[in-house]
């Protein structure tokens, strides 16, 4: 029988599948800052990789920004951010103990385990990568926080791979309490002996 047409197998699958595509929503914009006036708009956009590998913005403009972008939004680099490399360390993590474990029950816990701290660690890389953002447009504008604020926001890769981690986390761990009552449910049609397990006539 194909492995893949086992519930173990198809779970797998599914779980994998959803971690590698975490990897690829990566490419996304994950934060972004917009400006907008009389004398036309300026978006830039860094997405997860840029901030893993320490790459450049993408930046569009419009208008007579067209010719300057203002200091203040003038983003040459993005700094590497350790906890969006602990992110993907954390993903793929999850994807080799997805695979490595003996146990199904071994196999789904360590996954989710793994995929439920890249949960949190790409929380609060957003939360930090967007208050240092504001932090510093805020210092460049002579400390004007709240217009900053209103320009600096969250794009659409965060909330994607924020959301197809929590569920890949509450797949892996509802496939952990299940393959746990089954464990138990076949050790109850036992009788355990000093020779051996036996079901009972």
């Amino acid at each position: 029988m194909n492995s893949t047409h086992h519930p173990a197998g198809r779970r797998k699958l599914i779980s994998t599948s959803g971690l590698i595509l975490t990897l690829l929503l990566l490419f996304l914009p994950f934060v972004g800052v917009s400006c907008e006036s009389g004398l036309g708009s300026v978006n830039a956009e860094i997405s997860g990789w840029d901030m893993v590998v320490g790459g450049e913005p993408s930046v569009s403009t419009t208008g007579l920004f067209s010719m300057s972008i203002p200091s203040d939004l003038d983003i040459d680099t993005v700094p590497v951010q350790s906890l969006m490399v602990l992110t993907v360390v954390a993903i793929l993590s999850a994807i080799l103990f997805g695979g490595i474990f003996r146990t199904a029950f071994g196999r789904a816990l360590g996954a989710g385990g793994a995929s439920g701290l890249a949960t949190l660690l790409v929380i609060i890389n957003q939360i930090r990568v967007t208050d240092d953002m504001i932090e510093g447009i805020a210092r460049d504008m002579d400390g004007t926080s709240g217009l900053a604020a209103d320009w600096v926001g969250s794009r659409v890769g965060f909330w994607l791979v924020l959301g197809v981690l929590l569920l890949t986390t509450a797949y892996h761990f509802t496939g952990a309490a299940a393959s746990r009552r089954a464990g138990g449910s076949r050790a109850g049609g036992q009788v355990i002996r000093p020779d051996g397990p036996y079901s009972p006539p």
